[in-house]
């Protein structure tokens, strides 16, 4: 039974193909040679279609397949795009909290210093230096020297011995032998008094004449903080460029920029040499910035606009 329904199964399928397919009947070979010819290429025509239309399918699926795996890589690349998008927002958070902390720290190390540096002049402020004196003047006893400098230069005979707590040349003599320069200053001499008021009166007696000691011309001076010179030297550069224009500008104690009334302008003093950037500004005079804080600040806003610029 089984044999006898194979056999008419593949009867069956081979009289669909039959129907599918031009056939070249008797009838077709009694036609006309070029019909018949024809009938041929019709069918020729046919089976490569047939063929074509099969390698289409074949062609779609393996598409569909190869689009189904990109689709399962984007979802995958897109889910990683979130992550990734996630941790990148945390991490701007994290960073403005930082650079919030970062610029309150910065300006607490600000204070800091400028209260470092305001203990450090008040622990000078009995203290004179003085330059110009050939080394080895002062031979093994510097507080005699200073004090037969005084009264003989100065004309201060009250001052005594007893009135100078110390008394020595700055830095060493290595330091100066060291030097890579071929004309190398005398090292100044720094001076301690135990009377705020005796240093007064010798400071000022100095700056009111000029003194000569072996024929070179000796200075005395306040002895500055080394934040409070670097900042004496900017002052003392832009006094000298406003001079250069033909107006009056003075150095005021400990840093301050003084500039007397020019055209209609009255006299101004600024604390700060940046206090007066704009006024500067205005003669073509520009200044750079000397705060370490306010640079920094700077940098960090800068970078941060980059980030988010990027974003």
């Amino acid at each position: 039974m089984k044999t006898r329904q194979g056999g008419r199964k593949k009867k069956c399928s081979k009289m669909k193909e039959a129907s599918e397919e031009p056939q070249l009947t008797v009838e077709s070979q009694s036609l006309p040679r070029h019909e018949f010819d024809l009938l041929g290429e019709i069918r020729s025509l046919w089976q490569e279609h047939k063929q074509a239309t099969t390698e289409n399918k074949q062609g779609l699926a393996r598409v569909e397949k190869s689009i189904g795996e990109v689709i399962t890589r984007l979802s995958v690349v897109e889910t990683r795009i979130s992550e990734v998008e996630d941790r990148v927002g945390q991490t701007e958070d994290r960073t403005t909290q930082l650079e919030r902390v970062v610029i309150s720290l910065l300006q607490n190390q600000d204070k800091l210093m400028v209260k470092c540096n305001d203990l450090e002049a008040r622990a000078r402020r009995k203290n004179i230096r003085i330059h110009g004196v050939p080394e080895g003047s002062e031979k093994d006893d510097v507080v005699g020297f200073v004090k037969d400098l005084i009264s003989t230069k100065l004309k201060l005979q009250n001052v005594l011995d007893a009135d100078i707590e110390r008394a020595h040349r700055v830095g060493s003599v290595a330091q100066r032998r060291s030097s890579s320069r071929p004309m190398v200053a005398p090292r100044a001499i720094i001076v301690r008094f135990w009377n705020y008021r005796v240093k007064e009166s010798v400071i000022q007696m100095a700056w009111k004449q000029k003194t000569i000691y072996n024929g070179q011309e000796i200075y005395f001076n306040l002895d500055y903080t080394a934040e409070t010179q670097k900042q004496r030297i900017r002052v003392r550069d832009v006094v000298k460029q406003l001079r250069q224009r033909g107006m009056k500008a003075q150095m005021r104690y400990p840093a301050q920029l003084k500039i007397l009334g020019d055209n209609g302008n009255g006299t101004k003093t600024f604390a700060r040499l940046k206090d007066a950037t704009e006024r500067l500004r205005e003669l073509d005079i520009i200044i750079e910035e000397d705060d370490e804080t306010e640079k920094l600040k700077e940098e960090l806003s800068l970078s941060w606009k980059t980030v988010k610029g990027h974003k």
